[in-house]
């Protein structure tokens, strides 16, 4: 009988086996506690002039974005910067008519910039749907899935457009679905655009902006953006959830 070695005595190979097979269950384990656990951080940031940006851009944002970090093998890793627009564009829809988290932005209407650092490792720069980005800026248009395609089954969902910043550097523009979706693909370098799922907000958290890390693994930014203001009306603010980061899979990150 295997681990006995005669009455009474213990095999102490067997012992050693146990132990060490232990060792490396409590270090899965471990590990995997450590990644859904490991936290996403934020704090704030100011826009930098760069080459990269083109100034029309620039003049479009809140010069007081966020920078999300994390930590890999106990250093800081600055992952992305993002900055919302001034202001954004909404558009008058009754009460309860639409199934859209955030229907009342105009879709192809300018919300904000993403600018994936290139310290970051290539795992955390990808979008919703895991493709992996290069670094740089990107603006963000508010824009909507298409019913039946994605993870929101058969309704549509809302989601933001990724696009190099320079391809798509007037912000006063309203893109049309097409051609949107036909810049985006050069963000992706695939035939589907790249996006990032806008999400429920959190109402039980308070603070604006802040990240959450979820049971999953998932980073979501909560923010209030600046609604454009009507004529006659005075400005509105919008909560707004966006995920930033999807969670990682084996092997990738720390």
């Amino acid at each position: 009988m295997l681990g006995i070695a005669g009455k009474g005595k213990r095999n102490p190979k067997r012992m050693l086996w146990l132990i060490a097979g232990l060792g490396i269950v409590l270090g899965v384990i471990n590990s995997a506690w450590a990644r859904v656990q490991a936290p996403y951080s934020m704090e704030p940031v100011e826009l930098k002039v760069s080459a990269q940006l083109p100034k029309m851009l620039a003049d479009a944002l809140d010069p007081q974005g966020s920078v999300v970090f994390t930590s890999e093998n106990g250093e800081r890793m600055n992952i992305c910067e993002i900055f919302w627009a001034k202001t954004v564009a909404e558009q008058n829809v009754p009460a309860g008519s639409s199934k859209l988290l955030y229907g009342n932005l105009k879709a192809g209407s300018f919300v904000g910039m993403i600018h994936f650092l290139p310290g970051a490792d290539q795992e955390y720069r990808k979008d919703y749907k895991e493709q992996k980005l290069k670094a740089g800026y990107y603006t963000m248009r508010y824009g909507v899935l298409p019913a039946g395609i994605g993870e929101h089954g058969p309704e549509p969902g809302d989601f933001v457009v990724l696009t190099p910043s320079a391809l798509d550097h007037d912000s006063t523009r309203v893109l049309p679905s097409s051609e949107l979706v036909r810049l985006s693909r050069m963000a992706s370098h695939t035939k589907e655009p790249a996006v990032m799922s806008l999400v429920e907000v959190t109402t039980a958290r308070k603070t604006f902006p802040e990240v959450i890390t979820d049971y999953a693994g998932t980073c979501i930014m909560q923010v209030k953006v600046h609604l454009k203001p009507r004529k006659g009306e005075t400005a509105q603010d919008l909560a707004l959830a966006i995920v930033v980061l999807t969670p990682l899979t084996e092997g990738e990150g720390s």
